[in-house]
């Protein structure tokens, strides 16, 4: 087991490019049955039946900010949970690693060759217990490590991606390029789009 520590770094430090991309969106946590857990919001939109702001469609750029607007509101409103950023006119991959961090802070030496394999930025997400790493370039394939065994790891360049800037001690500030360990990863845990997706 290997010990992962957050490298304390200013967040003005992290993700320079993609701050720069007014493509930034908040999220909320969801009870629904049928959605996703984190749910992409109109910080703009207040439903008072419900509470909550409106969900919306990450797609929906109507709901897109610039990386500072969408700060202040993830801080000022009580019913944001989170930033995330949505790659529709920049080319970068997520990697995300469910699971993986037990309760003292450590992963498996499978998890942290990952992490520092990648040579790119990597965070925790904001359930403490995944991984988040962030890659220029497309996926080379699109899906889950459901079909094999090791890590619960899903791959994808689309969508939308949470972040949070828990930024991982010596990986980079900045998102980097590694095509050749994207597929390598996608090839080793047989990554597939499972029926569900």
């Amino acid at each position: 087991m290997q010990e992962l520590l957050v490298s304390g770094k200013a967040k003005s430090d992290l993700l320079p490019v993609l701050k720069t991309v007014n493509q930034w969106i908040c999220w909320s946590y969801s009870n629904h049955p049928l959605r996703s857990d984190k749910v992409p919001v109109d910080p703009t939109d207040w439903d008072d039946t419900k509470a909550q702001f409106q969900a919306k469609p990450y797609n929906d750029s109507d709901i897109w900010l610039d990386y500072e607007s969408a700060i202040e509101k993830a801080t000022t409103e009580e019913e944001i949970d989170g930033v995330g950023f949505v790659p529709m006119s920049i080319q970068v991959c997520f990697i995300d690693i469910d699971d993986c961090i037990n309760e003292v802070g450590q992963v498996t030496d499978e998890v942290h060759q990952i992490i520092y394999g990648s040579e790119s930025y990597s965070e925790i997400s904001p359930s403490g217990n995944g991984i988040h790493i962030v890659l220029q370039g497309g996926a080379p394939a699109y899906g889950s490590s459901s079909y094999s065994e090791g890590p619960d790891i899903e791959i994808y360049d689309g969508s939308w991606v949470t972040i949070t800037q828990r930024h991982i001690s010596r990986t980079p500030t900045e998102v980097r390029g590694n095509v050749g360990f994207t597929k390598e990863i996608c090839d080793k845990y047989d990554i597939r789009r499972p029926p569900d997706w």
